[in-house]
């Protein structure tokens, strides 16, 4: 017969659980990938280079048909995740879902609240060097369509993981979710509104809260796992 496990086994066990230190891990590396970019864009560092060389790029190559496509395209954010967000929130309280409801608010009023805050925090004006688009006081940094799509639609995908069991489908689930977060995240390059380095720092955000928010509902469901033994 096992021994009763001691308070201190349990927290091991949760804190050594893979799921957990993945969890951790993306959400560390997420952040620091964000830093890191802050640092090139604030910094001036030689790789923000490929921000304005890709911006150049794409501004000589846009057509009018292009740039209607990726504004319909930039709308799946803006107001598309507004939208989702209570579609989703209702369907959800309608099917008496209320731990998906519950993780659903929370990751995307969460997103919301960390991509204001993160404007006010790197509130600045882009130095007239690498802004060869002259987006100005327009300019924000991080994307917040880059990150409210990724936070959104990532989730979206989270909510439909386990409702799917055929494997073929949980891989076209994610090439799905992945296309349509990138799709997103071009057309705001595309459309002139945000740089390669404001997009990808949006994706970053996005991933360290999705990781954050998913690391703390394993947290959660090995705490009850223990409670009930």
């Amino acid at each position: 017969m096992n021994p009763k496990r001691t308070p201190a086994h349990r927290l091991l066990h949760r804190w050594g659980d893979p799921a957990l230190l993945a969890a951790g891990s993306i959400s560390v590396l997420a952040v620091l990938a964000f830093l890191g970019i802050a640092d090139v864009v604030f910094k001036q560092r030689p790789l923000l280079q490929i921000d304005t060389q890709v911006a150049v790029y794409l501004h000589q190559h846009t057509t009018l048909m292009g740039v209607r496509v990726m504004t319909w395209i930039s709308a799946l954010a803006d107001p598309g995740v507004p939208i989702l967000g209570i579609a989703v929130a209702l369907l959800l309280a309608f099917r008496r879902e209320g731990v998906n409801l519950i993780r659903w608010s929370v990751v995307i009023c969460g997103g919301y609240v960390l991509n204001e805050w993160l404007k006010v925090a790197y509130d600045a004006i882009r130095p007239p060097v690498s802004d060869p688009l002259h987006l100005g006081f327009d300019w924000g940094f991080p994307s917040g369509h880059a990150l409210a799509a990724l936070v959104a639609y990532g989730m979206v995908g989270v909510l439909l993981w386990d409702r799917i069991v055929e494997r073929q489908r949980r891989v076209m689930l994610i090439l799905i979710v992945i296309t349509l977060v990138l799709l997103i995240g071009f057309s705001r390059l595309y459309i002139e509104a945000h740089y390669l380095g404001d997009v990808l720092a949006g994706y970053a955000v996005g991933i360290a809260w999705l990781a954050v928010c998913g690391g703390v509902w394993r947290l959660v469901v090995l705490s009850r796992a223990d409670l009930n033994r």
